[in-house]
């Protein structure tokens, strides 16, 4: 069985306080520019990002390249009162692979990491298929386990 539901059904919200939209390197960094790019004109209403001393994280052997974002409350819907982010950067890839977000109590309330990074991943249409990703094996094989003969 497969089932088609969109971004933005609770059924797929269940498990992430964001929208899978959101997801990826990319969208972090794209945020991060608009951002900077408000901060740069005096428009703090989203938040300041603060460069902070390096971190020491059980993730990475050495201290890391680190942003703070002070998220002022009503900015974010899953932060009703603000909060703090943290964006680390892979001392490698120069990118920000740890996101943590903490609410204004400082409990930690996001925890992401993207490690194990793999370039070029030559993607296609058919990996985004789901008609070839969840094809059966078998071309003659039946719904349920049976094998037409």
């Amino acid at each position: 069985a497969r089932l088609s539901l969109w971004p933005d059904n609770p059924l797929v919200r269940s498990a992430s306080r964001h929208p899978i939209t959101d997801a990826g390197i990319c969208h972090s960094v794209d945020s991060l520019i608009a951002l900077l790019d408000a901060q740069e004109r005096g428009d703090r209403r989203q938040g300041t990002l603060t460069a902070i001393a390096p971190q020491r994280r059980a993730e990475y052997p050495k201290p890391v390249e680190t942003l703070e974002r002070i998220i002022p409350p009503g900015v974010e819907p899953e932060l009703p009162r603000g909060g703090r982010r943290l964006m680390c950067f892979d001392p490698d890839w120069q990118l920000p692979m740890l996101v943590i977000t903490y609410d204004d109590k400082g409990r930690e309330v996001e925890y992401y990491r993207y490690h194990r990074m793999i370039t070029p991943v030559n993607l296609d249409d058919d990996d985004f298929n789901p008609d070839k990703l969840w094809a059966p094996a078998n071309p003659k094989a039946i719904p349920g386990g049976a094998v037409r003969r």
